[in-house]
């Protein structure tokens, strides 16, 4: 019979096995940044595992995409930098084989890791013995908020990593003094995430979109340009265990269209729901890690477009997904991929003369989409105002534009007003930038109309002492322009 301290010592031992101190677990993705910032610039994760014996597993990392800023027109390109680097390893190289107390980290180069570190160890961390390393530090420490073992390990290359035993790689040093540094790993759901898809799209009662559509495509044997505007208002929401349904209604306002038929008084009612099965082909890229090359098929099966993925923050401290892009000769945005590679390089791909526009806001959904060339093909759809959670973006034109009451000359302009505090008890005040009458409306997040009146002065009161304590959204039009926010009534 084994005896308790027999039992601890194997509960200790196991505990110290090279099993503790995974480098990549595949049911993992690890964040990291390149910055300093809490900013996610790149992300390892498992795209393929492979058996190699009993105790022999390989894991393929996922690889990426960047533009060659250096590389000469020469090569191939229409101007200098107009190149993609593909299918290029991550800094942790692009697999890792796991062996009993072995890491082998592989591609371009091998670094070899042993575990689990143990303080004042050495060995040779590359084949051929060039390169040594050393754990020159064994510790207890925080990391994400988890108390855990921390080994570092320095190489004589120059090369400093920071391995958790619970989490992988923590920091890595490159000999040209890059550091990445880990600040989330979704799976445990720690630090850093990237936002599900769905939280780019989380609309209510009232929220409003309005979207400006423009461009010139082929009609029979002419090219026609066109011009136009689409608001949607979304209305009820149901949610359920996969996601949520919301009825909407939408209208088009035409400026002007050179097809045949037109858009203005035609009014759109359904519903929809979210996560959306994709609208655009290219809403591949909410799923994407940063700088994945995407590629979107045609109907055959066939390449239509190769463009890498750009994930940020922008200046609010939203995620923003879209194709990276770079402004080339300050006319023309070059981020689509040649189908070719250059005849020198065979993972360096030129870009061509087309713009593919694409990109998400955290919250507020899709934000750009089309594309436009130098010849004359172009479809553009840009965000042109918005009211979603109580936030305006740009102006929103009067909803008679939309739904048949203004005709498609009339002048479209709008007036900015603003509430000046969106938390209040008895009383609501709103400023406007001028003395123009207003037609106000508050509804709740259910769509009830529940209040509604007049502005006359550039500083009004509204009286909402006899709402219960909650969120609501005031709204206000005009001949000149339509605007709402978002407030709290609290006591």
């Amino acid at each position: 019979m084994r005896t308790l301290s027999t039992l601890l010592l194997i509960t200790i031992t196991l505990l110290s096995s090279g099993q503790d101190w995974a480098l990549i677990n595949p049911a993992y993705r690890y964040n990291y940044s390149d910055d300093g910032t809490d900013t996610i610039s790149n992300q390892i994760r498992v795209i393929e595992v492979d058996t190699l014996g009993v105790d022999s597993v390989l894991y393929t990392l996922n690889r990426i995409a960047f533009l060659c800023d250096s590389c000469p027109a020469s090569l191939g390109g229409l101007c200098d930098g107009c190149f993609m680097w593909v299918d290029q390893p991550q800094f942790l190289r692009g697999s890792a084989l796991h062996t009993p107390g072995l890491w082998t980290l592989m591609d371009p180069d091998t670094l070899l890791l042993l575990v689990p570190p143990v303080l004042g160890q050495n060995w040779a961390a590359d084949p051929t013995g060039t390169v040594t390393a050393a754990v020159v530090a064994l510790e207890e420490d925080s990391y994400l908020g988890e108390l855990d073992s921390i080994a570092t390990i320095a190489t004589s290359g120059g090369d400093t990593l920071v391995l958790s035993r619970s989490y992988g790689l923590v920091r890595m040093v490159r000999s040209d003094g890059t550091i990445y540094a880990g600040i989330g790993v979704e799976g445990p759901e720690l630090g850093e995430l990237f936002p599900d898809p769905i939280e780019f799209f989380q609309y209510n009662s009232g929220d409003v979109l309005q979207y400006h559509r423009y461009g010139m495509l082929m009609y029979g044997s002419d090219w026609r340009e066109f011009n136009y505007y689409i608001k949607t208002i979304y209305g009820e929401r149901v949610d359920s265990d996969t996601g949520y349904t919301i009825s909407f209604t939408r209208g088009y306002y035409q400026q002007w269209f050179l097809y045949p038929e037109g858009v203005t008084g035609v009014t759109e009612f359904g519903t929809q729901f979210f996560p959306m099965q994709p609208e655009y082909p290219m809403d591949v890229i909410l799923e994407s890690y940063p700088k994945e090359l995407l590629q979107i098929l045609d109907e055959n099966g066939n390449i239509q477009y190769s463009f890498a993925a750009n994930r940020n923050m922008n200046d609010q401290g939203l995620h923003q997904i879209s194709s990276i892009e770079d402004s080339i000769e300050d006319y023309r945005s070059y981020n689509t991929i040649s189908e070719y590679p250059t005849n020198m390089y065979n993972n360096l791909y030129p870009l061509i003369e087309q713009g593919i526009f694409n990109e998400y806001i955290e919250g507020i959904g899709l934000y750009k989409w089309g594309f436009e060339s130098y010849f004359e093909p172009r479809d553009i759809l840009i965000l042109s105002g918005s009211c979603v959670n109580g936030d305006t973006i740009g102006s929103l034109i009067p909803d008679a534009y939309f739904f048949g009451t203004l005709g498609m000359n009339n002048t479209v302009a709008a007036i900015p007003y603003h509430l000046i505090s969106t938390l209040c008890d008895k009383e609501l005040l709103i400023k406007s930038d001028s003395d123009a009458r207003s037609e106000w409306t508050i509804i709740d997040l259910h769509g009830r109309h529940l209040k509604h009146g007049t502005l006359r002065h550039s500083l009004s009161s509204v009286d909402v002492g006899s709402l219960a304590t909650g969120t609501y959204v005031f709204m206000a039009s005009s001949a000149q322009g339509q605007w709402s926010q978002r407030f709290v009534v609290a006591r």
